[in-house]
């Protein structure tokens, strides 16, 4: 995934900015975020999948582990219960979606969907950030590989071309919705 941070809110430096690319559209971690956001879908679609930990009081535990500021991940915590998935949102273009920091969810991309994902969100960074989070049915995982970094020349101008692409997309559409508009 690219991350195209746009800085902050002139009027609230606790507002960020931001653009995801979402490249393959798949986080197949369940996990919470450690700030609370909004999304707006840009273009492409994928499936949201919430998830719970259910004790049913039958022995079985979920394994938790903390990820860092710095990336680095725990040793697993034994949570008493189930991990399962209890409902699905789904993203698309035009849609907006909150994003809590309770929320613990996995992306999938759409079935027979193509396209990657670009998002605009806005979210509020707090004085005392939320752990985030990774659930798991196993007792170990292999973390992926999302480490920040520096977006390199090339990266940059396949942003700076997709975000071209969406605007033009979306003016062309803006344009021909006016011209109907005004035909008799």
């Amino acid at each position: 995934m690219y991350q195209l941070r746009c800085g902050n809110d002139e009027y609230d430096e606790t507002i960020e900015y931001q653009i995801n690319w979402f490249i393959d559209c798949a986080e197949t971690h369940i996990h919470n975020h450690r700030n609370s956001f909004e999304t707006y879908c840009l273009e492409g679609q994928y499936e949201e999948k919430i998830w719970r930990i259910i004790d049913d009081n039958d022995g079985k535990f979920t394994y938790q582990f903390t990820r860092s500021a710095d990336n680095t991940i725990s040793k697993a915590k034994l949570i008493p219960g189930t991990l399962r998935h209890v409902t699905s949102r789904y993203h698309f273009p035009g849609n907006k979606m909150h994003v809590d920091t309770e929320h613990f969810h996995s992306v999938t991309p759409i079935i027979g969907s193509d396209k990657r994902v670009v998002t605009f969100l806005t979210k509020r960074k707090y004085s005392t950030p939320v752990d985030t989070s990774i659930l798991s049915s196993e007792p170990h995982f292999d973390p992926l590989n999302d480490q920040m970094r520096l977006a390199t020349d090339d990266e940059r101008h396949q942003m700076y071309q997709k975000l071209l692409q969406i605007l033009t997309t979306h003016q062309n559409a803006q344009w021909k919705q006016n011209w109907s508009d005004l035909q008799f």
